[in-house]
């Protein structure tokens, strides 16, 4: 005679619960992979130039790269440039969140506000603009042509995105 007792039967588990079991480690997996594909498709990121300037540089060939990294750092590194735009933006922002809050409220000061805030943007993509340039006069046409290519494709993709399709 065992001391053992006995084992109470499992219960048998439903075939619907099975299969709804396998069809959401599938989504799960679906996801993870989405995830990691995304992940491991995008260009690889040089903090001082940041997100931009970094995707610019992987464009052109290897040996072109320094040379044009140091065109695009000419402006300062990334957390440079986003450091004085932020103090600039958070200034402007309190200038506008001022102007509407302001009793009597006076239009003309909230126009005035909104522009300047627009100027602090306007400032920070024209200051990318001229780098871009810059670099655009130091590169060969095969190269021009390879950064203009690049750029018609990003842009159709995120057309689509924007689409829905």
């Amino acid at each position: 005679m065992s001391d053992r007792p006995t084992p109470k039967p499992r219960p048998k588990v439903q075939r619907w619960i099975w299969a709804l079991l396998v069809l959401s480690l599938g989504a799960n997996l679906a996801v993870a992979g989405a995830f990691a594909g995304r992940a491991l498709r995008s260009d690889p990121v040089d903090p001082e130039l940041g997100r931009y300037y970094s995707r610019v540089v992987s464009i052109l060939p290897e040996e072109r790269r320094p040379a044009a990294r140091s065109v695009l750092l000419a402006g300062g590194s990334a957390p440079e440039r986003h450091a004085a735009f932020r103090g600039d933006i958070v200034r402007a922002t309190e200038a506008v969140t001022a102007a509407l809050t302001a009793e009597p409220f006076d239009p003309s000061a909230l126009r005035t506000a909104l522009s300047a805030r627009m100027d602090v943007f306007r400032a920070r993509f024209s200051g990318r603009q001229d780098r871009v340039v810059a670099l655009a006069e130091t590169l060969s046409l095969q190269e021009r042509t390879m950064l203009a290519d690049t750029l018609r494709k990003r842009t159709e993709r995120r057309m689509k995105r924007w689409a829905g399709r």
